[in-house]
């Protein structure tokens, strides 16, 4: 009974119109027939659509005895008005560019098959297989049930799954898949745009050949190749509920955030843009034309700005190439400023300023200013003011001013104003005032000559990859006294 309900809603769209539940009339007898196929009254047996409709209301209309031809205008009306509607005007022999509807149906030009309940294919050898799927398009399959394929051999296999697009395929239950070769092949996973790819579950991926891999659940991946990682032998993905958003945008790690657009090709023909590959990392910040972008490799790392790197664990580094170059070993370095903290090799280290604590290797030390530690090679320093504390071996020392406590080779020493204990041999010494000086044993006379330029150098922008010059007095003083 329910099928011969459903067969009475159905509508056929291929060679020939198929409306069997409908009776119709010939003459004044009562004959099952096929709908607008069949005679009446003198209709034409290949009257179709609305003509059959209109026939029918004049033929019922215009004959007014009782009987059979006034009922074989409304039976006529009856059983060719879901044809019409559903394709007005239009013959059912519409070659192969519709197919089925409804219940047990088939058209053999078409060879479009809807056998599921209340199913739907349209097309060529369109396949809806199953209760309330529908397949629209060239070969396209909807085999579970409420899946919808849209699309020329657009796949759509898993309950709820919809695929629109050529070659879209959504193999996941309730995914969904959008676009030109599109693929969403996880549970409740999306992939919109041309190649995009879904592979996790609960992932996404917007965007052209965007990709969230099979590992990367719950991840997201929104731009032109977010999430799409360049490595050397191939490519990867992006990590569990991760984040990345942006042109060659690529989250690497377990929840992490990736975001900023991507650089220019380099010389192997690969784009690269921010990388957090460490879990629970954030990389923010585009690259330029060398293929410098934001990245964090650390884990909880943190790096924002272009060419800006958060190495080791729980890193931090924020500006224009801050933490660039530096060591996987340095750890828990807090970085701020443009070229700040560049080669560091130390952990636990605090810079903030331009070019600060450029190339520290020691730990836990502070720098704060414009340039300020440079070459710091002794631990817990503390140094602060333009090129304050530079080239510092010892340890504990503190230097305040602008190049106060440069060139410290004791520990425990405190320099405080402008060029105040510059040059420092000894331990546990205080120097405080413009120029003040410690007259200690030194245990190194020697310094790197430079060039009288060096200010204008450092102020070019040119120049600014490489870290200032440390100005010295053209004669060394003399120096007495042990400590």
């Amino acid at each position: 009974m329910e099928r011969q309900r459903n067969a009475g809603q159905a509508s056929s769209f291929g060679s020939r119109s198929r409306i069997a539940s409908v009776p119709a009339f010939r003459g004044d007898k009562l004959h099952p027939g096929y709908g607008c196929s069949q005679d009446c009254e003198g209709m034409p047996r290949e009257t179709r659509g609305r003509d059959a409709m209109k026939y029918s209301l004049v033929t019922a209309a215009s004959r007014p005895r009782a009987g059979a031809a006034r009922w074989c205008g409304l039976a006529l009306l009856a059983s060719c008005a879901i044809a019409a509607l559903a394709l007005p005007g239009t013959p059912a022999m519409a070659a192969c560019n519709s197919g089925n509807t409804g219940t047990l149906l088939t058209s053999a030009d078409c060879q479009a098959f809807a056998p599921g309940l209340d199913a739907t294919a349209v097309g060529r050898n369109a396949n809806a297989t199953s209760t309330y799927a529908t397949a629209l398009g060239d070969r396209a399959i909807a085999s579970d049930s409420y899946a919808t394929a849209l699309g020329r051999f657009a796949v759509a296999s898993k309950q709820g799954a919809t695929a629109v697009g050529a070659l879209a395929e959504a193999t996941g239950s309730d995914a969904i898949a959008i676009g030109d070769t599109s693929k969403a092949d996880a549970q409740v996973s999306i992939a919109i745009g041309y190649l995009a790819g879904a592979y996790g579950n609960w992932s996404t991926a917007i965007g052209g050949q965007a990709l969230a891999t099979a590992s990367a659940t719950g991840a997201v991946a929104v731009g032109w190749q977010a999430g799409f990682l360049h490595v050397p032998g191939g490519a990867t993905g992006p990590g569990k509920n991760s984040v990345s958003v942006g042109l060659n945008a690529g989250g690497a790690g377990d929840h992490s955030i990736a975001i900023g657009g991507g650089s220019y090709p380099n010389p192997n023909g690969v784009n690269l843009g921010p990388r957090a590959n460490g879990v629970y990392s954030i990389a923010i910040g585009g690259g330029d034309a060398a293929n410098r972008s934001a990245s964090a490799t650390g884990a909880f790392g943190v790096a924002i700005g272009t060419g800006a790197e958060a190495v080791g664990v729980r890193s931090t580094s924020v500006g224009a190439f801050a933490g660039f170059g530096a060591s996987a070993t340095s750890h828990r370095n807090s970085i701020f400023g443009e070229e700040a903290g560049q080669n560091v090799n130390g952990a636990g280290n605090t810079m903030l300023g331009l070019a600060s604590g450029y190339q520290v290797t020691g730990d836990l030390n502070t720098t704060l200013g414009n340039s300020a530690g440079y070459s710091v090679t002794g631990d817990r320093n503390t140094a602060g003011g333009v090129l304050a504390g530079v080239r510092v071996t010892g340890s504990y020392n503190v230097a305040y001013g602008d190049n106060a406590g440069g060139r410290v080779i004791g520990d425990a020493n405190i320099a405080i104003g402008r060029n105040a204990g510059r040059i420092i041999g000894a331990s546990n010494t205080v120097a405080v005032g413009t120029g003040a000086r410690v007259t200690q044993t030194m245990l190194s006379r020697s310094a790197p000559a430079q060039p009288p330029t060096w200010r204008a150098r450092w102020r070019s922008a040119a120049d600014r990859s490489q870290p200032p010059p440390i100005p010295y007095p053209s004669a060394m003083p003399a120096a007495s006294g042990a400590s």
